[in-house]
């Protein structure tokens, strides 16, 4: 299954949730840092993260390029008696509005190097003032785990890749961790990733 979009639609396919209905718990650790209303989740997938936000009180909106995925996101916010915005969007084609977002999220987004460019720039400009990148992601040592994510390592994360990407911004929190990870049947025990809490402190 080389179209990438056949192989998550696939894995969304399920009624069960892939990586389970609750939130990750680095991002539920730091929504304190978020001070405004508008929210962008990004390769937000089966909607977990950007329920949770919306239950809060945020203005969530949610792109994935899997359509299972958003259908599952829908309904896990009816569940939970909450409204958001959902963008069937591959993130080589989604424009992020400059200047629009008090906060974006990347939970385990990890894109090929030349979309994650474009992306994480678009990120940086998207950001109101004030406004907090939130994301967790898997660095090359997840390799020689089982444990979830993606076999390629160019898709994973590294620390000087995001103080390239990120330089604009004011690091709050970045670091690399081991820690247990319980997320569903696909990602389920010790892991090592990268997270990172960055803000705009200059508006763009």
């Amino acid at each position: 299954m080389n179209n990438p979009i056949d192989f998550w639609d696939d894995r969304f396919a399920s009624s069960d949730y892939a990586y389970g209905k609750e939130p990750n718990d680095f991002l539920k650790e730091n929504t304190h840092y978020i001070t405004g209303e508008k929210i962008l989740c990004l390769a937000e997938g089966e909607g977990r993260n950007a329920v949770y936000l919306a239950k809060l009180g945020y203005e969530v909106t949610l792109v994935d390029f899997s359509s299972a995925a958003l259908a599952k996101a829908k309904a896990l916010a009816q569940e939970q008696q909450v409204e958001i915005t959902t963008v069937l969007s591959d993130l080589s084609q989604y424009q992020i509005a400059e200047n629009s977002w008090d906060a974006i999220i990347m939970i385990f987004a990890h894109l090929p190097p030349a979309v994650r460019k474009q992306v994480h720039s678009q990120c940086v400009s998207g950001l109101s003032e004030n406004g907090v990148l939130i994301i967790e992601g898997y660095t090359p040592l997840q390799l020689n785990n089982n444990t979830g994510g993606p076999k390629d390592q160019s898709l994973l994360y590294t620390q000087p890749m995001f103080i390239n990407d990120f330089s604009a911004l004011s690091f709050i929190i970045f670091h690399e961790v081991e820690r247990e990870i319980n997320e569903g049947v696909y990602h389920s025990g010790k892991s090592n990733t990268l997270q990172l809490v960055a803000l705009n402190r200059d508006h763009n």
